[in-house]
């Protein structure tokens, strides 16, 4: 998430006022499969994503301050990603068909649906979570609850908490969060995120896997209605590390 408490805008990549924010990353590193049998077969990793996110209040009042909306709100997403693949190293379990040392492509899809409610000092959001990887080497098709609790006023810096995704590339890399927005003046936002996350898109192979995330964003506020953001950060996994930055585009409804 990285968002504003600037006039007319919200919190961008979880906004809560009705808006839609469309945001395009890109990653490289490493992933790998442990294993209790032996050494983890590595691979060398690079993908490209896009989201979009839509939040609706179709319970409130349209000519309210986007700051000061309470109550109510749906919200929806979708995450598209293209993961490129070559083995590295093989481990125990190395399969035949990818020790050509070239990239292979795989497709993976996400999605994400919730209802919530905006109080002053408090926020809560509840739904659901998707992850679909056809033909994927290290990825599983993951179904689990998405849910937020967030503590503070918006306009004023806040904590939160959640199990599930707090952005596009988090569909994919679901997991259990801490994290937080700062306003700095009035028109940037910096935002921070930390949790345990499935870093190849599974949560248990031979072993538990999931590694230590961290992100960070910025929002600027274009006016009223326009927003632009951009991160980075890094997701551990059993092998060694991905790094990816992002940008974001959002608006208010």
């Amino acid at each position: 998430m990285s968002l504003l408490q600037h006039p007319g805008l919200c919190r961008a990549e979880e906004a809560t006022a009705r808006g839609v924010t469309g945001t395009l990353y890109a990653g490289v590193g490493a992933a790998g499969l442990s294993s209790n049998e032996g050494q983890p077969t590595s691979y060398d990793e690079r993908h490209v994503g896009a989201g979009v996110l839509v939040a609706l209040r179709p319970w409130a009042d349209s000519k309210q301050d986007a700051p000061k909306k309470v109550g109510g709100f749906v919200q929806l997403s979708a995450t598209g990603e293209l993961r490129a693949l070559r083995l590295a190293e093989c481990g125990w379990y190395c399969p035949d068909q990818v020790r050509s040392g070239r990239f292979e492509q795989e497709q993976h899809f996400g999605a994400r649906a919730g209802v919530g409610y905006d109080f002053a000092m408090i926020g809560l959001r509840g739904g659901a979570l998707l992850s679909l990887s056809p033909n994927a080497r290290l990825a599983e098709t993951i179904v689990m609850p998405d849910v937020q609790l967030r503590i503070g006023r918006l306009e004023q810096g806040w904590f939160e908490t959640g199990l599930g995704a707090y952005d596009a590339s988090t569909t994919l890399r679901p997991g259990v969060y801490v994290g937080g927005g700062i306003p700095i003046r009035e028109v940037v936002l910096l935002s921070l995120h930390l949790g345990l996350h499935a870093g190849n898109g599974r949560f248990v192979g031979d072993v538990f896997d999931m590694g230590l995330r961290g992100d960070v964003g910025f929002g600027y506020a274009l006016g009223d209605r326009v927003q632009l953001g951009a991160g980075g950060g890094f997701q551990s996994t059993a092998v060694g590390t991905l790094w990816e930055a992002r940008t974001q585009l959002g608006f208010v409804l």
